[in-house]
Parts: structure tokens; sequence; C-alpha cells
């Protein structure tokens, strides 16, 4: 009698210690996917930031008056993988 009732506890010891083994699985990994999420809300808002900025630097009148003066500018800016742009190649 003094056995079984031994065993029960043990047993009943374990399956408590793997439940609070996998209680606190579950718990780190929360954490790991909160600290994620924060990172990435963070590089988010810096990319933004960053955008604005290059938006903002866009709109200067100097950088507008400088691709308004020769169009081909803008199209080495909008096609850089074009050597020459396509309408000019037939020009002498």
């Amino acid at each position: 009698m003094f056995a079984k009732l031994l065993m029960i506890i043990v047993v009943a010891g374990c399956i408590a210690l793997a439940l609070l083994g996998l209680r606190q699985q579950r718990l780190m990994i929360v954490h790991d996917m909160v600290d994620t999420h924060r990172t990435l809300m963070e590089q988010r808002r810096m990319l933004w930031t960053t955008r604005q900025r290059i938006a903002e630097a866009c709109r200067t009148p100097e950088i507008q008056a400088w691709l308004a003066e020769d169009q081909n500018r803008w199209l080495a800016i909008h096609q850089p993988w074009t050597v020459v742009p396509t309408d000019m190649q037939a020009q002498p």
C-alpha cells in the first residue's frame, strides 16, 4: 500500500514538472515573439523616418530645377540599368 502511494506521488510530481516545463517553454516563446515584434516595429519606424527624410529632400526646388534642365537626367535615374536611354540611341 505504501509503495503504491509513493508511486502515485512520484508520477504526479513528474507530470507536474513536465507541465511546468511546457508552461515555461510557452512563456519563453511568447517573450521571443514580443521581442521580435518590438524589433520589427522599431525597424518599420526607422524605415518610414528614412523614407520621409528622402521625400523631403527630393521636394527641394534645387533638385526639381536640376531635373528640369535636362530630361535625360531623369531617364538615367529612372532606368539606371540602361547605359544610353533608348530614345537617344538613334540620334547621331
